[in-house]
């Protein structure tokens, strides 16, 4: 097996996928790191905690196809959030 391929596979399958869902629960678990949300008709995520603290129950997330981003519709804005960012990188370095 190939790592790189996981890596790739990893990264891409992440980018397939699109969803339009609003935000169900907030499990609030670490003061520093990346904290779960739940969407009703939608993946779990994991948030960093500055966009954690700023989203609310009822928020609209939306994911489209071929996006590494994801977009927040809060109360107090729009919220674009590269949320793919990690595993393009290492996607991309594993390309060298």
């Amino acid at each position: 097996m190939n790592t790189n391929y996981f890596i790739k596979k990893d990264y891409l399958d992440f980018k397939k996928i699109e969803f339009k869902a609003t935000l169900l629960l907030k499990k609030d678990e670490h003061p520093i790191k990346g904290n779960k949300i739940y969407l009703k008709n939608g993946p779990e995520l994991i948030v960093h905690r500055d966009l954690f603290d700023k989203l609310k129950k009822g928020d609209s997330i939306i994911k489209k196809v071929n996006s590494d981003s994801i977009f927040f519709h809060t109360t107090s804005g729009i919220i674009i959030d590269d949320y793919n960012e990690f595993k393009r990188n290492k996607y991309l370095k594993s390309l060298k």
